[in-house]
Order: C-alpha cells, then structure tokens, then sequence
C-alpha cells in the first residue's frame, strides 16, 4: 500500500511540472493567454518562498519578541514579504520561461530523471529528520535541504555543459548581425512576452559575444572573467527556478491520498 503510495506521487511529480514546461514551449508563441502559464509558476513559486519565510518570521519573533507588541506585528507582517517575493518568482519565472525555449528533447529525458533523484533524495531526507524536526516544520526544513543539495548538482551540470558544448547558433563574429539573428530566434505575437524574449536573447548575445570575441574588443582579462561569471550568474537563476518548481510539487505531492 505505501509502495502505491509513493508511485502515485511520483507519477504526479513528474508528470505535473514536464507538463507545465512542455506547454510554455508549445504555447509561448500564440496569444497573451499563454501568460496563465507564467502566473501560475510564479504563484507556486511565491507560495514556496512566502510559507519558508513567514515560519522563519515567526521563529524569530518567539525567540526576541513578545507578543502583540508592534515590532512583532512588524516583524511578522506578511505584506512586505509578498511582495518581495512575488517580485522574485517573476524573475526566476521569466528565467525558467526563456530556458525552456531553449530545451532539446534529450533535456527533459534528463529533467525526468533528475527529478527521480530528487523525490527519493526528499523522501530519504524526510525519513531521516522525522526523528529530529518538529512536526510542524519538517516539510520545510526538508524542502529547503533538498533544493540545496540538488540546485548544487543542477549547477554543476548547467557549468559543465556552458563551458564545454553550448554555443547558440546566431553566434557570429558581427555583434549586430548576432544580434539580428538572436531577435529573430524567438518571438511571440503576445506582445508583451515578445518583448520580455527579445530583451533575454539580446543580453544572451552581447554575453556570449564579449566571451567569445572579447580578446578582439577588451584586453583587461579581470573584465572578461567578469562578464562571464555574470552571465552564468544570470541564467543560473532558471536552474534555482526550476529546481524549487520541481521541490514544491514534490512537497505538494504528499497531499495526495493512498
């Protein structure tokens, strides 16, 4: 019975977020509904930042507060906190969204696997702090464990895989004609999207362009090593996105009856 258990949740912590991803990249392009997509991601995404804060808030208020004082309605306020993290959904969600377009099919065989991994890796963790952790704050503290431990991974991979086989093909040795060819790589009659797709590529290009053709352009290698700790630094947030996507369906999973 627990082994059907967990096979339904893995079922669904599969099935539930490639879904979610193969329909940005097959919708992106049609209408401004394709932006449901988007806000869905970043509400989960929110949810997940917002529930792990507000725990720590609250942590913190016990321990220096006391109660009905303002500066603990202060500290334990939930306004600020979504804002800033619907904020921050929004950047990682235009990030995973602009990651995605990129994607082979060999890529989400990978993701597929990658997100195995993390469901026994969640579910191990889970076992081995049931003894540890407090009830009420062991789904968090397990999920925040894991995204640690495979947003690690997941970097390791995305470094190995920049430094060693990934060019994009509108790379040329002409910055506006890289350019042109980028702009023209993606597009979306949502103009909105459009116009969010345009703005990426282009910051891809003169990345992937100053990296490449910088010893022609810049001499100062410190400025060079620069520009490209950026840029991975930039799309690594899609991997931080995705990753925690994966977690919180995972976490979400738990809530399916056996």
């Amino acid at each position: 019975m627990k082994t059907l258990y967990l096979f339904k949740q893995l079922i669904f912590s599969i099935s539930f977020p490639i879904s979610i991803l193969l329909l940005i990249k097959l919708t992106y392009s049609y209408n401004c509904y394709f932006l449901l997509i988007p806000l869905f991601i970043t509400l989960f995404l929110t949810y997940s930042f917002f529930q792990k804060r507000m725990r720590e808030k609250h942590c913190f208020k016990s321990c220096y507060f006391k109660d009905n004082t303002i500066l603990a309605k202060i500290v334990i306020s939930p306004y600020l906190t979504a804002i800033f993290y619907i904020f921050l959904s929004c950047i990682y969600t235009i990030s995973i969204i602009y990651s995605v377009l990129s994607f082979k099919w060999y890529f989400y065989i990978f993701l597929v696997l990658f997100i195995i991994f993390i469901f026994f890796l969640y579910n191990k963790l889970s076992s081995l702090f049931s003894n540890i952790v407090k009830e009420d704050y062991l789904d968090i503290f397990t999920k925040e464990i894991t995204i640690k431990i495979s947003s690690l991974i997941l970097f390791i991979i995305f470094l190995f895989y920049t430094l060693n086989s990934f060019e994009p093909s509108y790379l040329s040795n002409n910055l506006e004609e890289s350019l042109q060819l980028a702009t023209n790589s993606l597009s979306s009659n949502c103009q909105y999207l459009d116009f969010i797709l345009r703005l990426k590529v282009e910051l891809d290009t003169y990345f992937w362009y100053f990296t490449k053709y910088g010893s022609q352009i810049v001499d100062n290698s410190y400025l060079k090593t620069t520009i490209w700790i950026l840029f991975i630094f930039i799309n690594t947030l899609s991997i931080i996105g995705i990753n925690r996507f994966f977690i919180q369906t995972i976490s979400f999973s738990k809530k399916i009856k056996g």
